[in-house]
């Protein structure tokens, strides 16, 4: 705490199971504190990002000069949409930490290797699971019911479905 930070430098690195990487400062300023929390349990930047999922507060000393730099909530929106359109992202309420894509099992199949997976994972940990099987959403509600684990979100892209499970028990 203390630190001095210009806009654009390293206030530290962020690992993904994809990505490791740069988090830039959005101004320049002093570094009045730091999330701990952030440390310990990543997945708040993105299960939390406007309560515990702050990673560093900095008091700015050049905002006058920087805030060109910085966006508004809506155009930020726009630039956002339009990438996540050409890169064909997927955005869901939770963060996965695990990848299944099942593609030409039937449900119940594709359910066994869930337990499995879910069985070596962590409480708490997401899995995104695609399945292609028509009957894949009565069936995830009912395996919810009786496994006590969380359906997060769920959407179809075609015939294709994107479940995100959270393991709870």
């Amino acid at each position: 705490m203390g630190n001095m930070v210009q806009r654009g430098r390293s206030l530290g690195t962020l690992e993904g199971l994809k990505f490791v990487g740069p988090i830039p400062s959005p101004v320049s300023g002093i570094i009045r504190s730091t999330n701990p929390l952030a440390g310990r349990d990543p997945r708040l930047l993105s299960n939390s990002p406007y309560e515990q999922g702050w990673i560093v507060k900095v008091l700015p000393y050049a905002l006058d000069g920087e805030r060109h730099f910085l966006s508004t909530a809506g155009s930020a929106a726009k630039v956002l949409g339009e990438k996540i359109v050409t890169y064909r992202a997927r955005c869901f309420k939770a963060f996965p930490d695990h990848e299944m894509v099942e593609i030409g099992t039937e449900c119940s199949g594709v359910l066994a290797k869930l337990n499995e997976l879910l069985a070596t994972i962590s409480d708490g940990d997401a899995v995104h699971l695609v399945s292609d099987d028509p009957t894949a959403y009565v069936e995830m509600v009912r395996w919810t019911e009786q496994t006590g684990n969380s359906l997060v979100e769920w959407r179809t892209e075609g015939s294709l479905f994107h479940f995100i499970v959270r393991k709870t028990r």
